[in-house]
Order: C-alpha cells, then structure tokens, then sequence
C-alpha cells in the first residue's frame, strides 16, 4: 500500500517519509519517537 501511496505523491504520506528518515539520522530522537508511538498503541482498547 505504501508504494501505491509513494507513486501516487500522496503530501501527506511523502512527509511522513521525511520525518522518519530525518529521525533515523538521530538514533534517540528516533527512540523517543518509537516508544511514544508504543505508549499511545498499548492505551488502544483491544477489539
């Protein structure tokens, strides 16, 4: 699904893509962001 997005130039999708790479080149920041998307994943009720 991703590529379709990518071949598409979906903005909002393309941005997203900059932010992550831009975290990859900042090993902590990265981690920061990783474990604030875990604690926002683990609060989500189960179905």
């Amino acid at each position: 699904m991703e590529w379709k997005l990518f071949q598409k130039q979906d903005t909002e999708h393309l941005a997203a893509m900059q932010q992550i790479m831009a975290m990859m080149q900042d090993p902590e920041l990265l981690k920061e962001w990783s474990h604030s998307n875990q604690k926002e994943f683990d609060a989500l009720a189960e179905d």
